[in-house]
């Protein structure tokens, strides 16, 4: 297998990723570091996958197959990570007593947008997923 090319191209997606990691670990106030942050936390995915690209010295017609055997892999431990949050999350909450008050919350359609679109799975008390969700949006998109 030959050398892969350098690409001048995911070199300038490397440094505005690098930029959005910088914003992770700045806090902005209000709405603004919200936003701010989840571009952090984009730039954060994207940083790490694009330096990995070159790792792996993969031609182009194995990148998607690649991809896709990553997605699936991550994608089966994700589910899995999340099941075991979600049980934590309802034994704490019978413990405490407001499993009626958190089993409300699913009521609400916004809380189903954050969780899929904002990579926001406070639902079920599961912050470290956040880059595990991430990073199969990243697997997608780059596919």
């Amino acid at each position: 297998m030959s050398q892969i090319q350098r690409n001048n191209a995911f070199d300038l997606f490397k440094c505005i990723a690098a930029i959005g990691v910088v914003f992770v670990h700045f806090p902005f106030p209000g709405v603004f570091g919200k936003i701010m942050t989840s571009f952090g936390t984009c730039g954060v995915i994207f940083f790490f996958l694009i330096s990995g690209y070159y790792a792996y010295n993969i031609d182009d017609e194995q990148a998607c197959a690649v991809l896709m055997k990553r997605f699936k892999r991550n994608f089966r431990v994700m589910l899995t990570a999340t099941a075991v949050f979600l049980i934590f999350t309802v034994l704490r909450n019978t413990r405490l007593g407001t499993i009626g008050e958190w089993a409300s919350s699913f009521r609400n359609p916004i809380m189903y947008l954050r969780t899929i679109f904002m990579n926001d799975p406070d639902i079920i008390t599961a912050d470290p997923l956040w880059f595990m969700y991430a990073l199969l949006y990243v697997y997608l998109i780059l596919y």
